[in-house]
C-alpha cells in the first residue's frame, strides 16, 4: 500500500526535512548520503501518515455514521431486551460491552490528526467498508445482536466517476464525443480540449494525464481561448453562450449572453482586455473582459462565422465565414476594412503570422490559401488534402504551417517554400482541431474519433495519445489492495489506473465490443472481463497481458464474478445462462440454466452460494451442488394508493397485476385479463377501483373490493405512461401517443370524450383540485386549458421555446407552474389567463416540479443536476441545492412542507430541509440494476422505497429505514439469515 520513494519497497521511516518522504532501511542510508553531499540537515523519524483534507473529512464522516449506527443499535437492543428472558438480557450486556469496545476504537481514531503506521491499516479498513447491523432478533437465543455484517467493500458495489474523482483525485473518462476545439496554455504546461460531449477537459501536456473537468455548457464546446497570463479561460458553445472560467480555481466566473446561434470561434486580445466571438448568427461581438459587457457588434457576413483571429497589435479582427469570404475589421473604428475572396467553399480555419504579414486560411474546398494582409491579396494556394481543411496553425518562427483535415490527416507545410514537409496519419476520424506548443516541437490534434494525439514536428513522428476512455465507462472495480482501479468501457478497452500515482497503468485491448462487467481475484493477480462480444477474458495484472479467452456464451456477457478463493469465475449472459469457468484449468466447468431472460447481475456470497438476477427473477444457487435453492420473482412497482395502503406491481413481461396490502404485509390479489405488458395504472382515492392500460391496446377497469374486472375499453392509439383520476373519482384521464387525451367516466363505465388539438405529443398534464380543468403541456411548446365539464378548450398559453416537460397547479387553482426544455419555469394566472412570471437560472431542461400546499414555494429539478427553490409570492429565487451527480428526475414535497425529496439518475435519493434550506441526508440505492421507485406518504414525513424485492419505509425526521414488506417469503428468510445479502440490499444513509 505504502511505498518507499526510492525503490517502491515497503517503507519504515520518513525524512521530516524533505516533506516527509517515505524510505525503506536501505534507501534511508542513501538518503543520508544525499544530505551529506548537499550539506543539509537530515531528520529521520518514525512514519506518521497525514491524510488529505478530503480523506480526513471522509474518515470523520464514516466514523460519525458508524457511531450513530452503533448508538442506534444499542438503543434497539435495549428496546427489544424487555420482551425476552433474563437469559437473553445477559447476552444484551455482553453485546453492549462488545459494541462499546468498537465504539471506543472509533472514537479514538476520530481524535487522531496524524496517524502512526499501525493506525493506517485501520483507517483504510474504515474508508473501504460500511458498518451495518442485522436487526436484533431476540426470539433466537443464539442472538445476532453485535454481529457486524461481513466487511463488504466498495468494489462489490457500483462505483461512479464522481466518487472516484473525489476519493482518489483521478479522472479516467476522456471525451465521449468528438473533439471540437483544443488550445495549449502559454507556458506549454496544459492542453485544454472542448468536445461535443459538452465538457472541457484540462490535461497535463507532459504526462498526458487528465487534471480537471469543467462542466457548464449544455451542448458542443465549439471554441476555446485563454488569456496570456493563464488566468481566464473562455469557452463558446452551440448552446449560444460564452462561459468565462477562472483557470486557477477551475470555477465558472460568468456567462456572456447575446449570440442567437452557436458560438464557433473565440479570440482574446494580447492585453487580455477584450474577447472577440464569432457565431453562426453571422455576427462578431467584442466583449469587455473587465466588466463582462458587450462593447461592439460587427455585421457583414451573409452566413455563419467559423473562425476568428486578432492581430498581435490588437488593431484588427480577421474572420472566416461559410459565405466563402474572409473579412478584416478595424477594432478601433468598428468597421469593415476589406474582404479577401478566393475560396470556393466555406472558410473553416484561420491563422496569422507573428509579424501580422500573412493570413493562412483553410477551407471546405480542400485548399489552404496564403494571403498578404498588408497588400490585401492572395499569395499562394496549397493543395494536398483530399477533404475539407478544418484547422490551421503557424509555428512561432513563421516557418511552418500545420493543417488538419476531414481526410483524417495532418500536413506540415513549409511556409517559405510553399510545399509539403510531412504528412501525419493515424486518426480514425476527421481532424477537427490542431494546436502547437510554443517551442514549435509538438503539434496536438483533436479528432472526430474522440482522441487527442501528440506529434513530434522535429522527428516527424507520433508521440502518443492522452489518457482516458474514449466512450462511456460501463463498469469500474477497485483491486482488493486498493492499489488499482480497473475500468471497462464502450470503447472496447479495459484500463488499469494506479491510484497512488494517479496515472493510467495499462490498456488491455482485445474485446470486439462493449465491456459490460469486471471482477478482480482476491489475490489481485487477475482481472476478469465480460463483453457483448460473447466472450470472457482473463488478464494478468502483474504481467500486464492476456491470460486466457473463455468462449461458450451464445450472446453478450452482462456480468462476471469471481469466487473468494480465486479458482472460479462465473459469467451471466443475454443468452439467459450462467457459466462457471475453472481459472486454474482454463476450462468451462458447468452451465447454469433457469433464467427466463437476460442475466444482468451476479453476486458470490461465499464459496458455495451465489445470487443471479434477470429482469424477471432472482435465483439463489448452490454452485457446488449445482442446484437452485429458490427462485424469487422480480416485481416492478407501478403505483401506490393515495393512502399508501396498497402497492401495485407487475413483473417483467407479465400481463397480470399484483396488489399488495402494506398493512397486512400480504398479497391482496392478482388481477389477470390483459394479453400484453401493462403500461400504466391508477387507483381511485377510496381504493375501490383500479384502471390499467396495456400494450394490448385495451384499458381495464377493476373492482378492488371483489377483485373482478368491471369494464374493458379498446384503445388502439397507444397509451403513454400516464393515467390520472380526478379528485372526485369520477373521471380517468389517459395520455395517448396520438397527441390526444382520452377521458373515461368511472361512474357510468363509458368513454366520455377525447381532447384533441395539440400539434405535438402530450408530454405532461395535471387536473385542478375542483375537477373542472385539465392543464396539458406538449412537445409543441404550448400549454392548453380544457374544460372538463363543457368538454372544450378554454385557453392556450404560449411562451416556452422548448418542450413543456412538467406542470403543477397550486392548491387554490389560481396558478399553473410549468417547466420546459428551454431551462425556464413560467407562472401562469389561470383566472386572468396571462403569464405572471418567468424564472431563469437552470442550465438544463426542467424535468420536475413541486409546490408546497400553502402555495408559497416552488421546487424544480433539472438536467443541470440541481434543485432550485423559488418564492411563488415574491417571484424570486431563494436557494439552489447541489449534490446530485446526474439529472434530477423527480422532486416531491412532504405534506407538512418540511422536506423535499429528490430522485436522480445518479441512483441516489436526497432529502432537503425546506424550512432551514439545508441538506438533510442521502440514501444511496446500492443495487441500481434492480428497479427502484419512490412514493411519498401524504400523511406523514415518510418515503416508501419500492424495489423489485419489497418495500422499505424511510422516516425522514428520524433518518432511518425499515423493511415494510418482502414480496417473496423465500428471499425474506434468506435475507435475515445471510449478512452478506443484507449488506447488498440495504440502502445506505449518509450525510453526503
Amino acid at each position: 500500500m505504502l511505498r518507499c520513494s526510492g525503490c517502491h519497497h515497503k517503507p519504515t521511516l520518513q525524512c521530516n526535512t524533505c516533506d516527509e518522504i517515505l524510505l525503506c532501511r536501505e534507501c534511508c542510508l542513501k538518503h543520508f548520503d544525499y544530505h551529506e553531499k548537499t550539506k543539509t540537515e537530515c531528520t529521520i523519524g518514525e512514519m506518521r501518515i497525514k491524510l488529505s483534507n478530503k480523506k480526513l473529512e471522509k474518515l470523520r464522516k464514516k466514523i460519525k455514521n458508524a457511531i450513530r449506527n452503533i448508538e442506534d443499535q444499542k438503543r434497539k437492543i435495549l428496546k427489544e431486551a424487555v420482551k425476552v428472558t433474563n437469559y437473553i438480557s445477559n447476552m444484551v450486556i455482553d453485546s453492549n460491552m462488545a459494541l462499546s469496545i468498537i465504539l471506543s476504537e472509533y472514537n479514538k481514531i476520530l481524535k487522531i490528526k496524524s496517524f502512526k503506521i499501525e493506525h493506517f491499516t485501520k483507517v483504510e479498513e474504515i474508508l473501504k467498508e460500511e458498518i451495518f447491523f442485522a436487526y436484533p432478533h431476540f426470539s433466537k437465543v443464539e442472538g445476532t445482536f453485535t454481529k457486524k455484517l461481513d466487511r463488504f467493500e466498495y468494489l462489490q458495489k457500483p462505483l461512479n466517476l464522481k466518487d472516484i474523482e473525489s476519493d482518489y483525485g483521478i479522472l479516467i473518462q476522456g471525451h465521449t464525443e468528438w473533439i471540437s476545439s483544443i488550445i495549449i496554455s502559454n507556458d506549454d504546461q496544459y492542453l485544454i480540449s472542448g468536445s461535443a460531449d459538452s465538457t472541457i477537459r484540462i490535461w497535463d501536456l507532459h504526462t498526458k494525464q487528465q487534471l480537471s473537468l469543467l462542466e457548464g455548457h449544455t451542448s458542443t464546446v465549439k471554441s476555446l481561448s485563454l488569456t496570456s497570463d493563464n488566468q481566464i479561460l473562455a469557452s463558446g458553445s452551440s448552446d449560444k453562450t460564452i462561459i468565462l472560467w477562472n483557470f486557477t480555481t477551475k470555477n465558472k466566473e460568468s456567462v456572456l449572453l447575446g449570440h442567437q446561434k452557436s458560438v464557433n470561434s473565440l479570440a482574446i486580445t494580447k492585453d487580455n482586455r477584450f474577447l472577440v466571438s464569432g457565431s453562426s448568427d453571422c455576427t462578431i461581438r467584442l466583449w469587455n473582459l473587465l466588466n463582462k459587457q458587450q462593447e461592439s457588434l460587427f455585421q457583414g457576413h451573409k452566413k455563419g462565422i467559423n473562425a476568428i483571429i486578432i492581430t498581435n497589435d490588437n488593431r484588427f479582427i480577421v474572420s472566416g465565414s461559410s459565405d466563402n469570404s474572409i473579412f478584416i475589421w478595424n477594432i478601433l473604428e468598428k468597421r469593415q476594412e476589406t474582404q479577401l475572396l478566393g475560396h470556393n467553399s466555406e472558410v473553416q480555419a484561420l491563422a496569422l503570422t507573428k509579424d501580422n504579414v500573412f493570413i493562412v486560411s483553410g477551407s471546405a474546398d480542400k485548399t489552404i490559401r496564403l494571403w498578404n494582409m498588408i497588400e490585401k491579396r492572395q499569395e499562394a494556394v496549397l493543395k494536398g488534402h483530399t477533404d475539407c481543411v478544418r484547422s490551421v496553425v503557424i509555428t512561432t518562427d513563421n516557418k511552418f504551417i500545420v493543417s488538419g483535415s476531414a481526410d483524417k490527416s495532418l500536413i506540415l507545410w513549409n511556409l517559405n517554400e510553399r510545399q509539403q514537409e510531412a504528412v501525419f496519419k493515424g486518426h480514425l476520424g476527421y481532424v477537427k482541431c490542431v494546436a502547437l506548443t510554443n517551442d514549435n516541437r509538438f503539434v496536438l490534434s483533436g479528432s472526430w474519433d474522440k482522441s487527442l494525439r501528440m506529434w513530434n514536428l522535429i522527428e516527424k513522428s507520433y508521440e502518443g495519445s492522452f489518457e482516458g476512455h474514449l466512450a462511456d465507462i460501463q463498469i469500474m472495480v477497485i483491486t482488493y489492495n486498493h492499489q488499482y482501479l480497473v475500468s471497462g468501457s464502450s470503447d472496447k478497452t479495459v484500463r488499469v489506473w494506479n491510484l497512488f500515482e494517479k496515472k493510467e497503468e495499462v490498456v488491455f485491448e482485445g474485446h470486439d465490443s462493449v465491456i459490460k462487467s469486471l471482477a478482480v481475484t482476491s489475490d489481485n493477480k487477475f482481472i476478469v472481463s465480460g463483453s457483448l462480444d460473447n466472450t470472457v477474458r482473463v488478464w494478468n495484472l502483474l504481467e500486464k497481458n492476456l491470460e486466457m479467452i473463455l468462449e461458450g456464451h451464445k450472446r453478450g456477457v452482462n456480468c462476471v464474478a469471481v469466487t473468494k478463493n480465486g479458482r472460479y469465475a462465473i459469467s451471466g449472459s443475454i443468452d439467459k445462462t450462467l457459466r462457471m469457468w475453472n481459472l486454474y484449468e482454463k476450462s468451462d466447468e458447468i452451465i447454469f440454466e433457469g433464467h427466463s431472460s437476460s442475466v444482468n447481475a451476479i453476486m458470490v456470497l461465499n464459496d458455495n452460494q451465489m445470487v443471479s438476477f434477470s429482469d424477471e427473477e432472482m435465483i439463489y444457487w448452490n454452485f457446488v451442488e449445482k442446484t437452485k435453492v429458490f427462485i424469487s420473482t422480480m416485481y416492478k412497482p407501478i403505483a401506490f394508493s393515495r393512502d399508501k395502503k396498497l402497492c401495485v406491481t407487475s413483473s417483467h413481461g407479465e400481463k397480470v397485476l399484483h396488489v399488495w396490502n402494506l398493512l397486512d404485509k400480504s398479497k391482496e390479489s392478482i388481477l389477470a385479463g390483459h394479453t400484453n405488458i401493462i403500461k400504466s395504472i391508477s387507483i381511485t382515492s377510496n381504493n375501490k377501483l383500479l384502471i390499467s392500460a396495456s400494450w394490448d391496446n385495451t384499458i381495464i377497469l377493476w373492482n378492488l373490493e371483489n377483485n373482478q374486472q368491471e369494464s374493458m375499453f379498446d384503445f388502439d392509439c397507444g397509451i403513454e405512461n400516464s393515467i390520472q383520476i380526478t379528485p372526485n373519482n369520477h373521471l380517468a384521464i389517459l395520455k395517448s401517443l396520438d397527441k390526444t387525451l382520452k377521458v373515461i367516466n368511472l361512474i357510468d363505465k363509458k368513454e366520455e370524450t377525447i381532447f384533441k388539438g395539440h400539434i405535438g405529443i402530450i408530454s405532461t398534464f395535471a387536473i385542478t383540485s375542483d375537477n373542472k380543468f385539465i392543464i396539458i403541456g406538449s412537445d409543441d411548446k404550448t400549454i392548453k386549458i380544457w374544460n372538463l365539464l363543457e368538454k372544450k378548450q378554454e385557453f392556450v398559453f404560449e411562451g416556452h421555446s422548448g418542450i413543456v416537460k412538467c406542470i403543477k397547479i397550486t392548491r387554490d387553482n389560481k396558478f399553473i407552474v410549468s417547466g420546459a426544455d428551454d431551462m425556464t419555469l413560467r407562472i401562469w394566472n389561470i383566472v386572468e389567463r396571462r403569464l405572471e412570471n418567468v424564472f431563469e437560472g437552470h442550465k438544463g431542461s426542467v424535468n420536475c416540479l413541486g409546490i408546497t400546499s400553502d402555495c408559497k414555494i416552488i421546487v424544480s429539478g433539472s438536467d443541470d443536476k440541481t434543485i432550485r427553490i423559488w418564492s411563488l409570492g415574491d417571484r424570486q429565487a431563494m436557494m439552489v441545492f447541489e449534490g446530485h451527480n446526474d439529472c434530477v428526475t423527480c422532486v416531491e414535497i412532504t405534506n407538512d412542507n418540511r422536506f423535499v425529496v429528490s430522485e436522480s439518475d445518479d441512483k441516489t435519493i436526497r432529502v432537503w430541509n425546506l424550512k432551514n434550506m439545508t441538506k438533510e441526508f442521502v440514501v444511496k440505492i446500492e443495487r441500481p440494476e434492480i428497479y427502484t421507485k419512490i412514493f411519498i406518504s401524504k400523511k406523514s414525513s415518510k418515503v416508501f422505497i419500492v424495489s423489485a424485492l419489497g418495500v422499505e419505509t424511510l422516516n425522514l425526521p428520524k433518518k432511518n429505514l425499515r423493511r415494510k414488506i418482502f414480496f417473496d417469503q423465500n428471499f425474506e428468510e434468506a435475507f435475515y439469515k445471510n449478512s452478506q445479502l443484507q449488506a447488498i440490499f440495504c440502502h445506505s444513509i449518509s450525510e453526503d
